[in-house]
């Protein structure tokens, strides 16, 4: 099912204006010129969940990113660090790397499901 950009509801991941309009830069397949601060917190508190990330562009994209390895899941993390912040900081690639590793293995827990689910409340599909 195509996305509808009118059932998005930003506010379920915390994008403020400036960020809901870059997001849509990045759906639209442009370079955002600023990046977008990425702020849904994790267990830490101490910065953003990159697992969130992950499922929208999970969602997002078709066949997903979960299996995505090599020059694929490479230009991805490029994606993701050219065009987020996590809480106003920039992303780690190291730990990006480790993130996204740990999140492919925990996709059958309740915690990911409901991570899932609230992307796809986010993006007006379910």
């Amino acid at each position: 099912m195509p996305l509808r950009k009118s059932l998005i509801k930003y506010h379920l991941v915390n994008f403020d204006e400036n960020s809901r309009k870059e997001f849509d830069r990045l759906l639209k397949g442009k370079h955002v010129k600023d990046k977008i601060n990425f702020t849904i917190g994790n267990k830490s508190r101490d910065s953003a969940n990159h697992r969130i990330l992950f499922v929208l562009f999970d969602e997002l994209i078709t066949g997903g990113v979960i299996d995505m390895t090599g020059k694929q899941k490479e230009l991805f993390f490029k994606l993701l660090m050219n065009s987020f912040l996590m809480n106003g900081q920039a992303i780690n690639q190291s730990t990006l790397k480790t993130s996204f590793s740990s999140w492919k293995g925990e996709q059958e827990k309740l915690n990911s499901r409901n991570q899932r689910k609230l992307i796809r409340q986010m993006l007006g599909i379910e």
